[in-house]
């Protein structure tokens, strides 16, 4: 049987899986945070992208990657989402013992502060070690 050039499409296209890596945004977040504080000037992308890359350089080298503070969803969209994700839980796999369950809450407890956080913009531009780093 022939493949016409749909059928090599997609073969060329299984090729080059990716995958939707975590991607950390704190970075650009400060830089357009800065940028709207008026204290850098970003004209394109690739300004913001160059920018985004000196904040990182910035904070892991000068500052030790201390952590970001950080605004986090409020206690009742975050227990939404554990009830959402235990009932899912509880659907797929009904066996769950009472130990993985709880190393379950452990683990969305830990992703509370932390992955399911965004940096504080504000508050970190105002810190002293981030007003020296700008020039202000």
């Amino acid at each position: 049987a022939k493949c016409n050039s749909t059928c090599n499409a997609i073969r060329s296209q299984t090729k080059h899986v990716k995958f939707n890596a975590k991607e950390n945004l704190d970075y650009s977040d400060l830089a357009y945070g800065a940028k709207q504080a008026g204290l850098v000037e970003i004209n394109s992308d690739q300004d913001m992208r160059r920018f985004a890359k000196k904040i990182e350089d910035h904070h892991e080298k000068a500052l030790n990657g201390a952590p970001f503070r950080r605004e986090c969803l409020p206690s009742h969209v975050l227990e939404e989402i554990w009830n959402i994700t235990l009932t899912s839980e509880m659907w797929m796999l009904p066996s769950s013992t009472d130990t993985a369950l709880a190393e379950m809450r452990a683990e969305f407890e830990i992703a509370s502060n932390t992955k399911l956080c965004k940096v504080d913009v504000r508050k970190t531009l105002s810190d002293p070690s981030w007003i020296q780093f700008f020039g202000h």
